[in-house]
Order: structure tokens, then C-alpha cells, then sequence
């Protein structure tokens, strides 16, 4: 089975992909630190699936992450999106 690792999993567009790839049959791991994503969009006790609560801003824990886990493709979704937000934090937003 091919691993898939989604960052921002469990935002809106995440969690739609999530459901394709668990449809076509890959193990995913959900990598979200939860602060607009929703546990809710995702599939509950789907078999495949891993979540991990956990901020991308954090790369040592990413790292240990994706070494343990061995994706194979990485969806990078993880964002913020609230343009007002953004602006506040200029610097998180290009790391």
C-alpha cells in the first residue's frame, strides 16, 4: 500500500482528498495542528488513516514524523488563510 502524508488534512479541501485517497486505496497520514482544520471532516474509523495533532512550524516533530511514517507523496495544504491573520504574522507565513 502507498503511504500518503496531508499537512492541513483536516481543513475543507484536505479532507475531500483524504477521502479520494483512502478510496483508491493508500494509507494517509493526516498531519494538522487543528487551528481551522475540523476532526469532524474527516472520515472517523476509516482503516488507512492516521491523525496527528501537531503544527508544521515545529520541524523537528515534522521530521520525526515523516521518518517514522516513510510517505511516499507529501500534500502540503497546511496554511493559513485568513488574510487578516496573515497580515499580522508576515514571518510564519514563508517558513
Amino acid at each position: 500500500m502507498n503511504k500518503v502524508m496531508v499537512t492541513g488534512g483536516a481543513g475543507f479541501i484536505g479532507s475531500q482528498l483524504i477521502r479520494d485517497l483512502l478510496q483508491d486505496g493508500f494509507e494517509v497520514l493526516v498531519y494538522d495542528n487543528m487551528s481551522t482544520g475540523k476532526q469532524e471532516l474527516l472520515p472517523a474509523g476509516q482503516s488507512g488513516l492516521t491523525t496527528i495533532e501537531a503544527d508544521i512550524l515545529h520541524p523537528k516533530q515534522l521530521e520525526e514524523v515523516m521518518l517514522r511514517f516513510d510517505p511516499e507523496i507529501v500534500f502540503r495544504l497546511a496554511a493559513i488563510h485568513y488574510i487578516h491573520i496573515a497580515m499580522l504574522t508576515p514571518s510564519r507565513q514563508f517558513r
